[in-house]
Formats: C-alpha cells, structure tokens, sequence
C-alpha cells in the first residue's frame, strides 16, 4: 500500500495535478480508506518521503519528484508551493 501511494503521488506531480494529492482523492483513486491514506501520508512525512503542503486540503508531494526538479526544500512541512518554490509559513 504504502508503494502504490507513493507511486500515485510521484504521477501526480510529474503531471502538475499537485491538487490531485489530498488524502480525500488518494482515497477514492486507489479505493483505500481515509485513515488508511492519512496514517500512511503522516508516516511519509516523518520519514522526510514526502512533503506536506498544508493548503486546505492539504496535499503531498514527493521528495523524489523536488529532488528530480531541483526544487529546493529543507523542511517537511510547508504552507503553499508557488513556481517551483515551495513556501514556508
């Protein structure tokens, strides 16, 4: 489970569908429970996998996908992604 959602997030940013990325649409794509989604999307985060736009909803993305873009990060946490800028609070 945890390979299948970290596969559908990295399409969905090769494919700028980042708003693809909330727990409720994970859910529904890959018929996954909403806890299910949401333990293993926090786990993630922990494990600096992905990252958390904390948008409403919030969204993931892939660190593999920021690494690919040299897209600059340093947190796991932050509050919008703007032009291949990720912005902290």
């Amino acid at each position: 489970m945890i390979e299948k959602i970290l596969a559908y997030i990295l399409a969905c940013c090769n494919n700028s569908e980042f708003e693809q990325t909330t727990v409720a649409l994970i859910s529904e794509n890959l018929k996954i429970s909403r806890s299910q989604v949401s333990v293993v999307l926090n786990k993630l985060v922990k494990e600096n996998k992905l990252i958390r736009i904390e948008s409403k909803p919030f969204c993931f993305i892939s660190v593999e996908y920021l690494k690919e873009k040299s897209i600059p990060f340093k947190d796991s946490v932050y509050c919008q992604i703007r032009k291949r800028r990720i912005l902290k609070n």
